[in-house]
């Protein structure tokens, strides 16, 4: 029995270090492939490590809050910073200091009545503030325009996180891909591509119109997919925690399809990414390291039993041999 528990506490221990590793440029993704092939028991412990660090981080400020007060912490800052991590750290657990965060500067769009106003990024963010407060955080290679004051918007591509604050006299519309956002008091990521949508609720409830469709009500916790190209609409469970994750460098999946994991590592690598069918349903849990978007193949390559072949400009995922 003690020889178990030893043994589970040293693939713990390995499971956190790879984690740590991943956010490193100088990870070895072939040698931690190998690792999660070698027993079972090693990808299990990975996802619990990697899921329990976006658990960490999204109670983070709260945490901080509960921590008693250390005046002498205020004397001696740089000691307790590097105490602080390794309180963070101790179990090998990666926080988002050791990812690259988005810098996104402030804008105040004009007031009613004036044309639209829109906004593009490259590889960069920004931030959106609109006259009641609300905000839109815009990631990189996304296009948005903003008219009437900050309650028509339309959505052409990108991604984007917002964080709108509940007014049941106003009346907010988003057009993006093709659904319509409407009844809008929440916070909530979407995603516009060429023949895939995606809205994901954190907070609160929205109404989401499909073309040609009936609306259905998205709460907290919820996602709708609808993929343009197969007309298919699906609604599934999703963590709170994994909307809006990817404004500090994370992609957090839980029970995903590889076929929208795909999506995701297409925008942020630049790379064409296409999934055989046969695998197109395999399912991801665990949390990838955007990074420059380079190392996204290789992480998912080495958490899933998928291969991916070069295709001209592009890549195939398809079932390992």
């Amino acid at each position: 029995m003690e020889d178990k528990q030893k043994e589970d506490a040293q693939i713990r221990d390995q499971a956190a270090g790879w984690h740590v590793a991943s956010a490193s440029d100088e990870m070895d993704w072939t040698a931690f492939a190998d690792w999660l092939d070698r027993d079972p028991r090693h990808r299990d412990a990975y996802d619990d490590i990697a899921l329990l660090d976006q658990e960490i981080e999204a109670g983070r400020e709260a945490i901080v809050t509960l921590m008693p007060a250390n005046d002498v912490e205020e004397e001696q800052p740089v000691v307790a910073r590097a105490n602080r991590r390794r309180w963070w750290a101790g179990g090998g657990i990666a926080l988002a200091a050791c990812l690259a965060l988005i810098g996104m500067p402030q804008w105040m769009p004009a007031g009613p009545g004036t044309s639209a106003s829109t906004y593009r990024t490259a590889e960069a963010g920004r931030t959106i503030s609109l006259p009641d407060g609300s905000s839109i955080a815009l990631g990189s290679k996304t296009q948005l325009a903003v008219a009437d004051g900050g309650t028509s918007i339309r959505m052409q591509e990108g991604v984007a996180h917002f964080d709108i604050k509940h007014d049941p006299g106003r009346q907010m519309v988003i057009d993006a891909g093709s659904v319509q956002i409407s009844d809008i008091g929440t916070q909530f990521d979407l995603v516009v591509g060429a023949n895939h949508t995606t809205v994901a609720v954190g907070e609160g409830r929205l109404s989401v119109t499909p073309r040609d469709g009936s609306p259905v009500v998205l709460t907290a916790g919820h996602r709708l997919d609808l993929d343009e190209a197969k007309g298919d609409a699906t609604i599934r469970p999703t963590s709170t925690e994994s909307v809006g994750s990817w404004r500090e460098g994370r992609l957090v999946y839980d029970n995903s399809p590889l076929a929208l994991v795909a999506i995701d590592i297409g925008r942020y690598s630049g790379q064409t990414i296409s999934v055989d069918p046969q695998i197109a349903d395999l399912r991801m849990s665990g949390v990838l390291n955007i990074g420059d978007g380079s190392k996204l193949v290789s992480q998912v390559t080495a958490l899933l039993p998928i291969r991916a072949d070069r295709q001209g400009e592009g890549v195939r995922l398809v079932a390992a041999r």
